[in-house]
Protein backbone atom coordinates (compact mmCIF):
# COMPACT_ATOMS: atom_id res chain seq x y z
CA UNK A 1 0.00 0.00 0.00
CA UNK A 2 1.07 3.75 -0.75
CA UNK A 3 1.40 5.50 2.68
CA UNK A 4 -1.55 7.49 3.72
CA UNK A 5 0.32 11.28 3.09
CA UNK A 6 1.07 11.09 -0.37
CA UNK A 7 -2.77 11.14 -1.47
CA UNK A 8 -2.31 15.32 0.42
CA UNK A 9 0.81 15.73 -2.06
CA UNK A 10 0.07 17.72 -4.96
CA UNK A 11 -3.55 17.33 -5.41
CA UNK A 12 -6.94 19.28 -5.79
CA UNK A 13 -7.31 22.56 -8.05
CA UNK A 14 -3.45 23.25 -8.63
CA UNK A 15 -3.11 19.71 -9.87
CA UNK A 16 -5.83 19.80 -12.53
CA UNK A 17 -4.55 23.41 -13.25
CA UNK A 18 -0.96 21.84 -14.16
CA UNK A 19 -2.24 19.52 -16.43
CA UNK A 20 -4.64 21.82 -18.55
CA UNK A 21 -1.61 23.94 -18.86
CA UNK A 22 1.04 21.40 -20.08
CA UNK A 23 -1.71 19.78 -22.93
CA UNK A 24 -2.65 23.31 -24.39
CA UNK A 25 1.31 24.48 -24.39
CA UNK A 26 2.01 21.05 -25.86
CA UNK A 27 -0.95 21.33 -28.06
CA UNK A 28 -0.36 25.26 -29.33
CA UNK A 29 3.41 24.00 -30.11
CA UNK A 30 1.54 21.28 -31.99
CA UNK A 31 -0.87 23.19 -33.73
CA UNK A 32 1.42 25.93 -35.05
CA UNK A 33 2.39 23.29 -37.38
CA UNK A 34 -0.70 23.18 -38.66
CA UNK A 35 0.04 22.18 -42.23
CA UNK A 36 1.82 18.92 -41.36
CA UNK A 37 -1.49 17.33 -39.89
CA UNK A 38 -4.71 16.53 -42.17
CA UNK A 39 -8.25 16.76 -40.16
CA UNK A 40 -8.32 13.52 -39.15
CA UNK A 41 -5.02 13.39 -37.21
CA UNK A 42 -6.19 16.96 -35.76
CA UNK A 43 -9.96 15.21 -34.74
CA UNK A 44 -7.89 12.30 -33.19
CA UNK A 45 -5.66 14.08 -31.36
CA UNK A 46 -8.09 16.31 -29.92
CA UNK A 47 -9.90 13.23 -28.97
CA UNK A 48 -6.64 11.80 -26.78
CA UNK A 49 -6.22 15.51 -25.26
CA UNK A 50 -9.72 15.01 -24.20
CA UNK A 51 -9.45 11.59 -22.55
CA UNK A 52 -6.19 12.33 -21.18
CA UNK A 53 -6.91 15.32 -19.21
CA UNK A 54 -9.83 13.88 -18.12
CA UNK A 55 -8.32 11.47 -16.92
CA UNK A 56 -5.09 13.07 -15.50
CA UNK A 57 -7.52 14.70 -13.08
CA UNK A 58 -10.46 12.57 -12.16
CA UNK A 59 -8.76 9.40 -12.66
CA UNK A 60 -5.36 10.72 -10.74
CA UNK A 61 -7.48 12.02 -7.80
CA UNK A 62 -9.33 8.26 -7.58
CA UNK A 63 -6.66 6.65 -7.33
CA UNK A 64 -4.78 9.01 -4.75
CA UNK A 65 -8.09 8.56 -2.60
CA UNK A 66 -8.32 4.80 -2.98
CA UNK A 67 -4.27 4.26 -2.18
CA UNK A 68 -3.86 1.03 -4.47
CA UNK A 69 -1.04 0.59 -6.45
CA UNK A 70 -1.98 -1.80 -9.28
CA UNK A 71 -5.34 0.53 -9.67
CA UNK A 72 -2.72 3.53 -9.81
CA UNK A 73 0.10 1.59 -12.18
CA UNK A 74 -3.58 0.87 -14.36
CA UNK A 75 -4.03 4.51 -14.40
CA UNK A 76 -0.22 5.32 -15.55
CA UNK A 77 -0.32 2.96 -18.13
CA UNK A 78 -3.52 4.17 -19.52
CA UNK A 79 -2.22 7.87 -19.71
CA UNK A 80 1.41 6.92 -21.48
CA UNK A 81 -0.67 4.73 -24.12
CA UNK A 82 -2.28 7.98 -24.74
CA UNK A 83 0.72 10.08 -24.70
CA UNK A 84 2.07 7.15 -27.13
CA UNK A 85 -0.50 7.63 -29.77
CA UNK A 86 0.16 11.65 -29.65
CA UNK A 87 3.53 10.55 -29.97
CA UNK A 88 2.53 8.69 -33.26
CA UNK A 89 0.48 10.84 -34.84
CA UNK A 90 2.31 13.72 -34.49
CA UNK A 91 5.57 11.45 -35.96
CA UNK A 92 7.41 12.19 -33.18
CA UNK A 93 7.07 15.84 -32.41
CA UNK A 94 9.17 16.88 -30.01
CA UNK A 95 6.79 18.92 -27.31
CA UNK A 96 4.40 16.04 -27.27
CA UNK A 97 6.95 14.57 -24.82
CA UNK A 98 5.79 17.10 -22.64
CA UNK A 99 2.27 15.42 -22.25
CA UNK A 100 4.57 12.46 -20.67
CA UNK A 101 5.90 14.90 -17.50
CA UNK A 102 2.29 14.84 -15.75
CA UNK A 103 2.51 11.19 -15.45
CA UNK A 104 5.89 11.01 -14.26
CA UNK A 105 5.04 13.52 -11.34
CA UNK A 106 1.69 11.24 -10.91
CA UNK A 107 4.38 8.09 -10.78
CA UNK A 108 6.46 9.33 -7.87
CA UNK A 109 3.22 10.51 -5.77
CA UNK A 110 0.92 7.89 -6.33
CA UNK A 111 3.89 4.64 -6.27
CA UNK A 112 6.50 3.12 -4.13
CA UNK A 113 10.32 3.36 -4.98
CA UNK A 114 10.08 -0.21 -7.18
CA UNK A 115 6.94 0.77 -8.77
CA UNK A 116 8.51 4.50 -9.78
CA UNK A 117 11.23 2.58 -11.09
CA UNK A 118 9.59 0.16 -13.56
CA UNK A 119 7.34 2.16 -14.84
CA UNK A 120 9.40 5.16 -15.65
CA UNK A 121 11.19 2.93 -17.71
CA UNK A 122 8.06 1.18 -19.02
CA UNK A 123 7.23 5.07 -19.91
CA UNK A 124 10.93 5.06 -21.46
CA UNK A 125 10.27 1.91 -23.43
CA UNK A 126 7.29 3.30 -25.12
CA UNK A 127 8.42 6.61 -25.89
CA UNK A 128 11.48 5.11 -27.55
CA UNK A 129 9.66 2.60 -29.57
CA UNK A 130 7.09 5.33 -30.77
CA UNK A 131 10.13 7.97 -31.84
CA UNK A 132 11.76 5.05 -33.53
CA UNK A 133 9.27 4.10 -35.57
CA UNK A 134 8.17 7.61 -36.66
CA UNK A 135 11.17 9.89 -36.38
CA UNK A 136 13.66 7.31 -37.12
CA UNK A 137 16.82 6.44 -35.47
CA UNK A 138 18.41 10.06 -35.52
CA UNK A 139 15.58 11.40 -33.18
CA UNK A 140 15.61 9.09 -31.47
CA UNK A 141 19.33 9.57 -30.81
CA UNK A 142 18.86 13.44 -29.95
CA UNK A 143 15.51 13.08 -27.88
CA UNK A 144 16.18 10.05 -26.22
CA UNK A 145 18.70 11.42 -23.28
CA UNK A 146 16.56 14.33 -22.90
CA UNK A 147 13.20 12.35 -22.00
CA UNK A 148 16.01 10.68 -19.31
CA UNK A 149 16.82 14.00 -17.83
CA UNK A 150 13.47 15.02 -17.54
CA UNK A 151 12.48 12.05 -15.94
CA UNK A 152 15.36 12.20 -13.42
CA UNK A 153 14.97 15.89 -12.41
CA UNK A 154 10.95 15.38 -12.18
CA UNK A 155 11.13 12.30 -10.00
CA UNK A 156 14.03 13.84 -7.79
CA UNK A 157 12.17 17.27 -7.30
CA UNK A 158 8.96 15.41 -6.67
CA UNK A 159 10.20 13.18 -4.26
CA UNK A 160 12.23 16.18 -2.43
CA UNK A 161 8.49 17.29 -1.80
CA UNK A 162 7.50 14.41 -0.60
CA UNK A 163 10.07 13.83 1.95
CA UNK A 164 9.47 17.32 3.27
CA UNK A 165 6.12 16.69 3.21
CA UNK A 166 6.84 13.28 5.35
CA UNK A 167 8.84 15.81 7.80
CA UNK A 168 6.21 18.16 8.00
CA UNK A 169 3.65 15.22 9.34
CA UNK A 170 6.36 14.14 11.57
CA UNK A 171 6.68 17.11 12.82
CA UNK A 172 3.10 17.69 13.73
CA UNK A 173 2.64 14.50 15.01
CA UNK A 174 5.54 14.78 17.34
CA UNK A 175 4.16 18.69 18.39
CA UNK A 176 0.65 16.62 19.46
CA UNK A 177 2.31 14.25 21.12
CA UNK A 178 3.92 16.57 22.95
CA UNK A 179 1.28 18.47 23.88
CA UNK A 180 -0.40 15.05 24.93
CA UNK A 181 2.17 14.10 26.99
CA UNK A 182 2.57 17.98 28.40
CA UNK A 183 -0.94 17.68 29.37
CA UNK A 184 -0.54 14.12 30.79
CA UNK A 185 2.13 15.12 32.67
CA UNK A 186 0.09 18.50 34.09
CA UNK A 187 -2.43 15.48 35.25
CA UNK A 188 0.35 14.01 36.90
CA UNK A 189 1.60 16.69 38.39
CA UNK A 190 -1.62 17.68 40.12
CA UNK A 191 -2.27 14.23 41.25
CA UNK A 192 1.56 13.88 42.12
CA UNK A 193 0.66 17.19 44.33
CA UNK A 194 -3.07 16.03 46.28
CA UNK A 195 -1.31 12.81 47.25
CA UNK A 196 1.83 15.16 48.65
CA UNK A 197 -0.66 17.12 50.73
CA UNK A 198 -2.87 13.96 51.67
CA UNK A 199 0.13 12.11 52.43
CA UNK A 200 1.24 15.63 54.27
CA UNK A 201 -2.15 15.68 55.91
CA UNK A 202 -2.07 12.05 57.51
CA UNK A 203 1.65 12.96 58.44
CA UNK A 204 0.88 15.72 60.61
CA UNK A 205 -2.38 13.81 62.21
CA UNK A 206 -0.15 11.21 62.99
CA UNK A 207 2.49 13.58 64.80
CA UNK A 208 -0.15 15.02 66.50
CA UNK A 209 -1.72 12.23 67.92
CA UNK A 210 1.53 10.14 68.84
CA UNK A 211 2.53 13.19 70.23
CA UNK A 212 -0.19 14.91 71.61
CA UNK A 213 -2.17 11.88 72.40
CA UNK A 214 0.45 10.18 74.43
CA UNK A 215 1.30 13.50 76.64
CA UNK A 216 -2.32 13.89 77.46
CA UNK A 217 -2.59 10.09 77.99
CA UNK A 218 0.46 10.45 80.62
CA UNK A 219 -0.68 13.64 82.20
CA UNK A 220 -4.11 12.60 82.73
CA UNK A 221 -2.34 9.81 84.46
CA UNK A 222 -0.39 11.95 87.09
CA UNK A 223 -3.27 13.56 87.86
CA UNK A 224 -5.32 10.80 89.03
CA UNK A 225 -1.94 9.41 90.93
CA UNK A 226 -1.70 12.84 93.01
CA UNK A 227 -5.70 12.89 93.15
CA UNK A 228 -5.55 9.05 94.60
CA UNK A 229 -2.64 10.49 97.20
CA UNK A 230 -3.43 14.31 97.90
CA UNK A 231 -4.83 13.87 101.24
CA UNK A 232 -2.57 11.26 102.40
CA UNK A 233 0.96 12.32 100.86
CA UNK A 234 0.44 15.50 99.73
CA UNK A 235 4.16 16.01 99.00
CA UNK A 236 3.54 13.46 96.22
CA UNK A 237 0.90 14.61 95.14
CA UNK A 238 2.41 17.71 94.47
CA UNK A 239 5.42 16.35 92.64
CA UNK A 240 3.02 14.26 90.39
CA UNK A 241 1.41 17.70 89.59
CA UNK A 242 4.70 19.22 88.59
CA UNK A 243 5.06 16.88 86.64
CA UNK A 244 2.30 16.70 84.99
CA UNK A 245 2.50 20.61 84.48
CA UNK A 246 6.09 19.57 82.74
CA UNK A 247 4.57 17.14 80.78
CA UNK A 248 1.89 19.82 79.37
CA UNK A 249 5.01 22.25 78.63
CA UNK A 250 6.55 19.33 76.07
CA UNK A 251 3.19 18.52 74.52
CA UNK A 252 3.08 22.11 73.67
CA UNK A 253 6.50 21.94 72.31
CA UNK A 254 5.80 18.94 70.69
CA UNK A 255 3.04 20.38 69.08
CA UNK A 256 4.37 23.25 68.02
CA UNK A 257 7.12 21.77 66.24
CA UNK A 258 4.41 19.18 64.54
CA UNK A 259 2.39 22.04 63.38
CA UNK A 260 5.30 24.45 62.16
CA UNK A 261 8.10 22.09 61.11
CA UNK A 262 6.44 18.09 60.74
CA UNK A 263 8.94 17.49 63.54
CA UNK A 264 12.68 18.02 61.19
CA UNK A 265 14.28 14.26 61.67
CA UNK A 266 17.65 15.54 60.52
CA UNK A 267 18.53 17.12 63.71
CA UNK A 268 17.56 14.28 66.51
CA UNK A 269 20.84 15.54 69.41
CA UNK A 270 19.11 13.42 72.05
CA UNK A 271 19.85 9.13 71.80
CA UNK A 272 17.35 7.14 71.56
CA UNK A 273 18.16 5.20 74.66
CA UNK A 274 17.99 8.41 77.12
CA UNK A 275 14.16 9.93 75.34
CA UNK A 276 12.73 5.81 75.86
CA UNK A 277 13.55 6.60 79.31
CA UNK A 278 12.56 9.95 79.66
CA UNK A 279 9.28 8.73 77.97
CA UNK A 280 9.06 6.01 80.77
CA UNK A 281 9.75 8.11 84.02
CA UNK A 282 6.14 9.60 84.44
CA UNK A 283 4.88 6.08 83.95
CA UNK A 284 7.58 4.95 87.03
CA UNK A 285 6.49 7.74 89.38
CA UNK A 286 2.33 6.72 88.99
CA UNK A 287 3.67 3.12 90.02
CA UNK A 288 4.35 1.13 87.41
CA UNK A 289 7.56 -1.35 87.70
CA UNK A 290 9.60 -0.36 83.77
CA UNK A 291 12.50 -2.30 82.48
CA UNK A 292 14.79 -1.43 79.44
CA UNK A 293 17.02 -4.09 77.50
CA UNK A 294 18.69 -3.78 74.58
CA UNK A 295 19.95 -6.58 72.41
CA UNK A 296 22.62 -7.07 70.00
CA UNK A 297 25.47 -4.84 68.59
CA UNK A 298 24.07 -0.77 68.54
CA UNK A 299 24.52 0.64 65.74
CA UNK A 300 23.55 4.57 64.08
CA UNK A 301 19.72 4.34 63.26
CA UNK A 302 18.85 6.66 60.75
CA UNK A 303 16.89 9.66 61.63
CA UNK A 304 13.34 8.46 60.44
CA UNK A 305 13.82 4.76 62.05
CA UNK A 306 14.13 6.44 65.64
CA UNK A 307 11.51 8.58 64.80
CA UNK A 308 9.46 5.75 64.05
CA UNK A 309 10.81 3.54 67.15
CA UNK A 310 10.12 6.16 69.45
CA UNK A 311 6.51 7.03 67.98
CA UNK A 312 5.59 3.45 68.27
CA UNK A 313 6.83 3.04 72.15
CA UNK A 314 4.79 6.31 72.80
CA UNK A 315 1.75 4.62 70.98
CA UNK A 316 1.79 1.37 73.28
CA UNK A 317 2.66 3.77 76.68
CA UNK A 318 -0.22 5.23 76.28
CA UNK A 319 -2.00 1.75 75.35
CA UNK A 320 -0.63 0.88 78.62
CA UNK A 321 -1.92 3.60 80.23
CA UNK A 322 -5.56 3.70 78.80
CA UNK A 323 -6.43 0.11 79.02
CA UNK A 324 -4.09 -2.30 80.41
CA UNK A 325 -4.15 -2.04 84.12
CA UNK A 326 -0.68 -3.42 84.42
CA UNK A 327 2.00 -3.17 86.99
CA UNK A 328 5.31 -4.06 84.76
CA UNK A 329 6.64 -2.72 81.30
CA UNK A 330 9.39 -4.00 79.76
CA UNK A 331 11.05 -2.41 76.60
CA UNK A 332 13.24 -3.95 74.32
CA UNK A 333 15.61 -2.88 71.32
CA UNK A 334 17.27 -5.48 69.66
CA UNK A 335 20.07 -4.90 66.81
CA UNK A 336 19.56 -8.20 64.83
CA UNK A 337 22.73 -8.93 62.35
CA UNK A 338 20.95 -8.53 59.15
CA UNK A 339 20.65 -4.64 59.88
CA UNK A 340 17.39 -4.71 61.24
CA UNK A 341 16.02 -3.66 64.56
CA UNK A 342 13.15 -3.75 66.40
CA UNK A 343 11.91 -2.39 69.52
CA UNK A 344 9.30 -4.70 71.77
CA UNK A 345 6.99 -2.84 74.40
CA UNK A 346 4.65 -5.63 76.71
CA UNK A 347 2.80 -5.32 79.95
CA UNK A 348 1.39 -7.81 82.46
CA UNK A 349 -1.71 -6.12 82.14
CA UNK A 350 -5.57 -7.44 81.03
CA UNK A 351 -4.92 -7.34 77.78
CA UNK A 352 -7.68 -7.21 75.12
CA UNK A 353 -10.06 -9.79 73.15
CA UNK A 354 -9.23 -7.96 69.98
CA UNK A 355 -7.08 -5.04 68.57
CA UNK A 356 -9.09 -2.24 67.27
CA UNK A 357 -6.69 -0.65 65.08
CA UNK A 358 -7.08 2.27 65.76
CA UNK A 359 -6.01 5.54 64.46
CA UNK A 360 -2.35 5.27 66.54
CA UNK A 361 -2.34 1.74 65.22
CA UNK A 362 -3.07 2.86 62.15
CA UNK A 363 -0.36 5.43 62.08
CA UNK A 364 1.99 3.23 63.29
CA UNK A 365 1.31 0.64 60.61
CA UNK A 366 1.56 3.45 58.30
CA UNK A 367 5.13 4.73 59.48
CA UNK A 368 6.64 0.88 59.16
CA UNK A 369 5.11 0.33 56.21
CA UNK A 370 6.59 3.20 54.59
CA UNK A 371 10.05 1.39 56.10
CA UNK A 372 9.24 -1.92 54.77
CA UNK A 373 9.10 -3.42 57.90
CA UNK A 374 6.49 -5.52 59.95
CA UNK A 375 4.18 -4.86 62.90
CA UNK A 376 2.95 -7.52 65.53
CA UNK A 377 0.17 -6.93 67.92
CA UNK A 378 -0.81 -8.87 70.67
CA UNK A 379 -3.25 -8.27 72.98
CA UNK A 380 -5.16 -11.44 74.09
CA UNK A 381 -7.51 -11.81 77.11
CA UNK A 382 -5.41 -11.99 80.46
CA UNK A 383 -2.09 -12.12 78.91
CA UNK A 384 -1.03 -8.50 78.14
CA UNK A 385 -0.62 -6.02 75.29
CA UNK A 386 2.31 -6.56 73.54
CA UNK A 387 3.62 -4.02 70.51
CA UNK A 388 6.44 -5.23 68.46
CA UNK A 389 7.86 -2.92 65.14
CA UNK A 390 10.86 -4.27 63.13
CA UNK A 391 12.49 -1.97 60.14
CA UNK A 392 15.74 -2.09 58.41
CA UNK A 393 17.96 -0.14 60.68
CA UNK A 394 19.04 2.33 57.22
Amino acid sequence: MVPKFRSKIMTGTGTDLAIAMVVLVTYFFIFSNFGVFNGYQIFGLIIIGVIYLANGIYGYSYCSQNQSNLLSAFYILVQTLLVSLVVLLTKGFPFSTLLYMPIVVHITVLLSAKWVLILNAFMLASYAVCLYFTAGRGMLITYLPLMVGGQFLIVNFVQMIINEEMSRIEIKGLIKDLEATNEQLRLYASQIEDLTLSRERNRMAREIHDGLGHYLTTIGMQIKAAQAIMKKNPNEAAELLRTAEMLSTDALKDVRNSVSALRDTSNLEEPLLSRIKRLLRPFENTGYNTQVDITGEETTLSPEVEVLLFRSLQEGLSNIGKHSNAKNIKVNIAYHKEGNVSLEISDDGSGEKKIDGGYGIQGIRERVEHLNGTVEISADKNKGFSLRVTVPGK
